[in-house]
């Protein structure tokens, strides 16, 4: 009978272990904020939590804040416009569309929205989904 247990108490750890180690997930990381200069309008940065983009209006100038955003894993390239005026930030939620361990790029950018016209970009931010 001990030998019964001893043998039941070595599978059992056997099988612990084996689920410790099976289960990890792959851990993506936050990138850097990135804001644009010459004046500051727009910071962006991306939070791996939901693979999200957040896009913040620094300027009250009038016009728009950009994050222009490459994921090419998924072939997003994209831009996100936040137009809800200053001091405002909005927030693109990639999702599940997003595969884990994909690299995100970004960089904020001053816009004007009517035309589309995107200008004076920040240096290039990065992280993983």
């Amino acid at each position: 009978m001990k030998k019964i247990y001893s043998v039941l108490a070595i599978l059992g750890a056997a099988l612990a272990l084996v689920f410790a180690t099976s289960t990890s997930s792959f851990a993506g990381t936050d990138g850097p904020q990135v804001c644009n200069s010459g004046p500051q309008s727009t910071c962006v940065k991306f939070y791996n939590d939901g693979d999200v983009i957040r896009v913040w209006d620094t300027d009250c100038d009038g016009h728009a804040a950009v994050a222009v955003v490459q994921i090419p894993a998924a072939g997003i390239n994209e831009n996100v416009w936040n137009t809800a005026g200053c001091n405002t930030y909005v927030d693109r939620n990639y999702g599940t569309a997003v595969p884990e361990g994909s690299s995100v790029y970004y960089k904020g950018c001053y816009g004007v929205y009517s035309t589309k016209e995107i200008t004076r970009c920040s240096g290039l931010g990065g992280g993983t989904a």
